[in-house]
């Protein structure tokens, strides 16, 4: 009951709104694990290397997430980040990065040392720095709460403190739970 099971839940049903979907956690409410305790940031998507599918799914995730924060309501910090450079060295790294943001579809811009002040007062950097304005931080658990609101809006139903023992029998997998066997079909 994460992120990813609360919003796999959800798009079940709103492909076939008349399923039944049921999220069985161990925990006594959504969220308990990574998804409750991470850091909120919505990452860019420059870091990862050109085409790979952590590149394309961190920029889209971002955009997406973005989207359900706003169409909820829910709190962003449209903060950016600012990546700089320690030494010479560094530079050649910074141009890298850049260039994979450019090929990998994230707005980003590489930009002289003597702008850092305006983005960044707090900040110094040596030549250059990269200006990543669709990096912002989101609040995990509004998020959390919020998809679990959905789901169970959306008929979707939760068995928390519940422990799962699987059952392959005959080719059908059978999710039996103390008190309750399931057929996963």
């Amino acid at each position: 009951a994460g992120i990813v099971g609360i919003s796999l839940g959800l798009a079940l049903l709103e492909r076939n709104p008349n399923r039944k979907v049921l999220i069985i956690d161990k925990e006594e409410k959504p969220g308990v694990h990574a998804s409750g305790r991470n850091s909120g940031v919505l990452h860019a998507g420059f870091y990862y290397s050109p085409d790979s599918l952590k590149a394309k799914f961190c920029r889209l995730g971002n955009q997406e997430l973005r989207k359900f924060c706003n169409e909820n309501n829910l709190q962003i910090l449209e903060t950016g980040k600012v990546v700089v450079c320690q030494d010479k060295q560094d530079v050649v790294r910074l141009e890298e990065l850049y260039r994979r943001g450019i090929v990998n579809g994230v707005n980003i811009e590489i930009l002289d040392s003597k702008d850092l002040g305006k983005i960044e007062p707090a900040a110094q950097t040596v030549d250059k720095f990269i200006w990543s304005p669709t990096t912002a931080v989101g609040n995990p658990k509004e998020v959390i709460n919020k998809l679990a609101e959905k789901f169970t809006k959306s008929g979707g139903n939760f068995s928390f403190n519940t422990q799962v023992e699987l059952i392959e029998k005959d080719n059908e997998i059978l999710i039996k739970t103390k008190d309750v066997t399931y057929s996963a079909n």
